[in-house]
């Protein structure tokens, strides 16, 4: 190609790519900009549980039946405030029931008590909590990623406006957020994801693929324009500027779009997999919780091929039993070889996030599972759910938007430096779109 030809065209993408860059460098670079801004959890793991005795409890379908209950999605025996409780979650139904264990007495208000012990827990707060709401639905403030749903959403009565996400089924952090946060946040999603665009997918797909695709041609007949110029000095000014800044950023911003580009199509709800959910189970079919000797800190209802038991917890950081009728108590590992039998690899338990299941996926502990069709099952076993579901392609897109987009590797060096580079990053490509457009209104 002419070098005429290439400049034509680098001219012709060069004032949307500098709009795009402008755009998505500014924006991106609030993402590590909203992790120094964010309140930091006061502990990431659940309170520790009380230990209750398996006693004379009064039978689940007799409590369920003469609470007129005749499906329910989980059931969970815990303690609460030194009682033995069951909870239960219905299909449909947001917030949580109580019944006290041996009495099957009613427990009104508990899952707001939970949910507020939950909240102060994470976030250390003890300041008067101004509302208590269930989150039923995503949104702007609680995006997708954030995994859980139905939710509590506590909000403090603090300068800040610190407001705490938490599921009262497994006792996890959903999600935390501060005023400054969910600016930050609220401009991040509308200019890096565009998503008010998102009840018109085609669409928002579309623009992104475009805005990206110019800005990658642009900076591909740039280098291109560049080796064709042969020119061995560097002219002085703002031309001598964009083409210093050009060699310094032409491989960064390839590897942003791509990777970019390549989750977008990756996680788009028209291509996002359909995880599966827990069952519901007639009340009628339910059996009695077995005792214990020694106690257990939680028992929860499980459901799978082989029938209905109860998973128990015996003891912090020890691995769950899965308890039957009429059978012997087995380890919940190998309840899950019955239950994935085309597993190809030893099934072993995750309990920190890592290069193949990251912090994106929220949920831990969790049981991987590698198939025999190269597929690996992130399986949790507190909510008996698939949180992920990761194919070849998936890995691999996985890699890329960690390795390229995210720049990960660099947190050997600290978060809070591998934040920095970023940001330094953005910086950059800003000063590198202001010179191009200064460039371009000179040429007209």
């Amino acid at each position: 190609m002419r070098t005429a030809t290439l400049i034509r065209w680098h001219r012709r993408l060069a004032w949307v790519a500098a709009i795009t860059l402008t755009l998505w460098a500014g924006s991106g670079a609030l993402h590590p900009l909203m992790s120094w801004v964010s309140p930091r959890p006061a502990a990431f793991a659940p309170p520790k549980a009380e230990m209750i005795e398996a006693g004379d409890w009064v039978r689940p379908e007799a409590v369920l039946q003469s609470a007129g209950i005749e499906e329910v999605r989980t059931l969970r025996y815990l303690a609460h405030k030194g009682e033995a409780v069951l909870q239960v979650t219905q299909p449909d139904v947001p917030e949580r029931l109580y019944f006290n264990a041996e009495t099957g007495t009613p427990l009104p208000d508990v899952d707001r008590e939970r949910a507020i012990l939950l909240a102060r827990h994470y976030s250390g707060e003890t300041a008067p909590v101004l509302s208590a709401e269930m989150q039923t639905q995503f949104e702007r403030a609680y995006p997708s990623v954030n995994r859980y749903l139905p939710v509590w959403k506590l909000r403090f009565d603090t300068p800040d406006a610190l407001t705490v996400y938490v599921d009262t089924g497994s006792g996890r952090l959903a999600a935390m957020h501060n005023r400054a946060r969910l600016a930050m946040l609220y401009a991040f999603q509308i200019v890096h994801t565009l998503d008010f665009l998102e009840s018109a997918e085609a669409l928002r797909l579309t623009a992104i693929a475009f805005a990206v695709a110019s800005l990658l041609g642009a900076s591909g007949l740039g280098m291109a324009m560049l080796y064709a110029l042969k020119r061995p000095k560097t002219p002085k000014g703002t031309r001598g500027w964009h083409r210093r800044l050009a060699w310094v950023m032409w491989l960064p911003l390839a590897c942003f779009g791509m990777s970019g580009l390549l989750h977008l199509f990756a996680h788009s709800p028209v291509n996002a997999p359909v995880m599966a959910t827990p069952s519901r189970v007639a009340a009628k079919t339910l059996v009695a919780m077995p005792a214990l000797e020694g106690g257990m800190m939680e028992a929860q209802l499980v459901q799978d091929t082989y029938g209905i038991a109860w998973r128990v917890v015996t003891a912090p950081d020890s691995e769950a039993m899965i308890l039957r009728a009429a059978a012997l108590p087995q380890a919940e590992k190998e309840a899950l070889k019955l239950r994935f039998p085309r597993a190809k690899e030893e099934i072993s338990l995750l309990t920190h996030f890592g290069p193949e299941y990251g912090f994106a996926y929220k949920r831990l502990p969790v049981w991987r599972v590698a198939t025999e069709t190269g597929d690996l099952i992130f399986f949790d076993p507190v909510d008996q759910v698939i949180a992920h579901r990761a194919t070849t392609f998936k890995r691999a897109e996985t890699w890329s938007f960690s390795t390229l987009h995210k720049w990960q590797f660099l947190e050997a060096f600290g978060i809070r430096k591998k934040d920095g580079f970023l940001l330094a990053a953005a910086c950059l490509m800003l000063a590198f779109a202001a010179v191009g457009i200064k460039l371009l209104l000179r040429k007209t």
